[in-house]
């Protein structure tokens, strides 16, 4: 039998620190960062097995991407399927407050700590440990709580902890024992049942003499164990420590490792460099930090991404207008920094994204396996075989140039649209969920803002992001399902670092209390929360119209008119609707939903979404200069059919300046034909 850790996301401005513990029959996840589901389809791991999940913090890094998993793993249809949260107290709150209670059913909410109020739905326990039949856990939970109370819409006040944190310490199940077949054979135990029989610890009388197991199996070896540490603050140091040091530290058990979360203050703290003095000799230290990751093995060149930047490598060759190379996603090395750790970690070991720390059999515990961790990309062999791609061009329909209806001289006449996400319901491997980030008119806005929404804005932006995120003045939520608004916690905390004004948030009412609950737990978040109305002012645009669409939930699709002339329409999700069409007239650029293809019109009728067909139709109603087509459900999308408008069928991380749309339009055969030939090779190099 064989157990092992294997990393699944790395400190970077993608992904957060996490891994998973494999055991045969089950799965057990620490953290959930941000677009933990991307780097589970990377790592070709399957979330049908995990049972438990283990969140050290209610932080970002730690919970941000916990609900859309928990939305994707209640969607199993075992029968019995249950998977339990194990969490510091709060994580019931953001749980409630972020999912709904239609398949909260398939969880057990476990918080490690007290707390005066209760939630719904979590299962609150004083007590340090867990156990089933692979893992014995240990839990440090600390939380301090201040005199900040939350009203709830049933009326309860909930007392909010800050900065509450989790510790665990896992002994895994012991390795099993080898049995001895000769020894059993000089002892007289015939072969067969009587094997079987002391191998299950069973002790027999044979010929008058008693044969006990140890006679006949291997001695017993300790059972491999390892820690996870994170403290966010040097508060909470050394009472954290003092627990660990009295009662962890002193099993009988092999401590292979120790995974360090914590923030750079408190690993070179001088207390904490007395504890790892307390480590057992030969524990190797896993330090999760962004700096050191950045000087690790070429990481660099070796995206975490890397179906998607293999694809983005290759749009940029077919369409460089359109598409920007990914830029560098780590941060900048410290030295300083870096030789501070090595010198103050023994057996330091920089994590590396899908790499393995075996637990067993016993001869490889302790043991890094990087046999899986990615190769650095090469851009050249990537663009050869597209130079070489004949497919003739989509000819614009529309001769109205874009210099025939807005006067170019004005400043910011000419605005950007970046596809931040184009797909649909969960993350996926080439396709993130909606974001639309719309800018260079002075500043910037977004509409809708899906898990991995940051992400994929560091990947467009680079070493220019911090910028960007300051211009960011808005963000408009069409409406609250799952892959719509998830993102939008990790970004108003990331713009929170970087200056002191508030963002708008335009969203429905009911999204008021997450973002309050998100700010008590995570916070400060710097934000300002505009229920939709008709009544909302942008700074120099001339109107900004929020229209209710035709969707399975209150849903809107947002119209807003420069002042210099541009129009932008976005449907967000909807059936055709009408209301929109006459709102949006004369759009300078429609940005659609095409959820399903037009040979599926009946599941998009079922499920209030649009076809290509539809969604084209409208543009034409609308008299829209331009369309793009997004929100897809599957991998790619078909080139659009008979279409009477200039339609642009969106990819992620496309970038369309208004006025040089044409060229978008004019690609649309050789993407699509291009995504299709990727999809092709990547699922022949799946099966290889």
């Amino acid at each position: 039998m064989r157990y092992y850790l294997q990393m699944l996301g790395v400190p970077s401005k993608l992904t957060s620190p996490c891994f998973m513990l494999f055991f045969d029959s089950k799965r057990y996840l620490f953290n959930a960062g941000e677009n933990l589901q991307r780097c589970l389809l990377e790592s070709k791991v399957r979330k049908s097995k995990i049972t438990d999940v283990f969140l050290t913090g209610i932080h970002t890094e730690a919970i941000a991407a916990l609900p859309s998993l928990m939305l994707n793993m209640a969607s199993d249809t075992r029968k019995g399927y249950r998977c339990k949260i194990h969490g510091p107290v709060g994580i019931a709150a953001f749980i409630e407050a972020a999912c709904t209670f239609s398949w909260l059913d398939k969880f057990d909410i476990i918080e490690y700590g007290d707390r005066d109020v209760n939630t719904h739905i979590s299962r609150i326990t004083t007590e340090r440990s867990y156990k089933d039949e692979n893992i014995s856990v240990k839990i440090v939970s600390l939380n301090s709580f201040d005199e900040r109370w939350l009203e709830m819409p049933d009326g309860n006040r909930l007392r909010m902890p800050r900065e509450s944190c989790a510790s665990y310490f896992i002994e895994c199940m012991a390795h099993p024992r080898k049995f001895r077949v000769e020894k059993a054979k000089e002892l007289g135990v015939p072969p067969g049942k009587l094997f079987g029989r002391l191998a299950n610890g069973e002790t027999l009388e044979i010929n008058g003499r008693v044969i006990t197991p140890d006679d006949v199996l291997d001695p017993p070896s300790k059972p491999p164990a390892f820690g996870v540490i994170d403290i966010p603050s040097i508060q909470y140091l050394y009472p954290h420590i003092s627990d660990v040091i009295c009662n962890y530290f002193t099993g009988e058990f092999d401590f292979s490792a120790l995974i360090h979360m914590s923030p750079t203050t408190v690993l070179l703290d001088p207390g904490y460099q007395t504890f790892l003095e307390m480590m057992p000799e030969g524990t190797k230290n896993i330090v999760f930090n962004r700096h050191l990751t950045a000087n690790f093995k070429n990481t660099m060149q070796t995206p975490i991404f890397r179906g998607s930047d293999i694809l983005l490598t290759e749009l940029n060759a077919v369409s460089p207008k359109n598409f920007k190379l990914s830029t560098e996603m780590y941060e900048k090395v410290d030295l300083l920094l870096e030789e501070n750790i090595k010198k103050n970690f023994k057996n330091l070991i920089i994590p590396q994204f899908k790499a393995k720390l075996n637990l067993s059999p016993p001869e490889m515990n302790g043991t890094i396996d990087e046999t899986d961790c990615l190769d650095p990309l090469n851009p050249e062999e990537i663009v050869k075989r597209v130079t070489d791609m004949e497919c003739p061009p989509f000819l614009t329909l529309n001769r109205i140039s874009y210099e025939d209806f807005i006067d170019m001289s004005q400043p910011n006449s000419d605005p950007a649209v970046l596809l931040l996400g184009t797909a649909s319901m969960k993350p996926g491997k080439y396709r993130n969920v909606s974001g639309i980030w719309i800018g260079e008119f002075g500043s910037s806005l977004l509409f809708d803002c899906g898990e991995g929404t940051y992400g994929q804005l560091c990947r467009h932006f680079g070493e220019d992001i911090n910028q960007a995120l300051i211009d960011i003045k808005t963000i408009f939520i069409s409406h609250l399902h799952a892959d719509h608004h998830l993102g939008t916690i990790k970004l108003i905390y990331e713009r929170s670092k970087l200056t002191n004004e508030p963002i708008t948030i335009i969203a429905p009412i009911a999204y008021q209390i997450y973002l309050q609950i998100c700010n008590e737990l995570m916070g400060p978040l710097l934000f300002r929360f505009e229920p939709i109305t008709n009544n909302h002012i942008l700074p120099n645009f001339s109107s900004v119209q929020c229209i209710k669409v035709d969707h399975s939930i209150e849903a809107y699709g947002f119209v807003i008119q420069h002042q210099t002339g541009w129009k932008i329409v976005y449907s967000g999700d909807t059936r055709p609707c009408q209301a929109l069409v006459e709102a949006g007239n004369n759009a300078s650029l429609l940005i659609h939903e095409a959820t399903f293809d037009d040979d599926l019109a009946g599941d998009a009728s079922e499920k209030m979404h649009s076809t290509i067909g539809e969604a084209l139709n409208v543009a034409v109603q609308m008299n829209a200069w331009k369309v793009v087509l997004t929100h897809f459900s599957q991998r790619y999308s078909k080139r659009p059919q008979n279409a009477q408008v200039d339609a642009v069928v969106g990819f992620d991380l496309m970038k369309i300046k208004l006025s040089e749309s044409y060229e978008a339009v004019q690609n649309v055969n050789r993407l699509l034909k291009l995504f299709e030939e990727t999809e092709k090779i990547e699922g022949e190099e799946e099966q290889a």
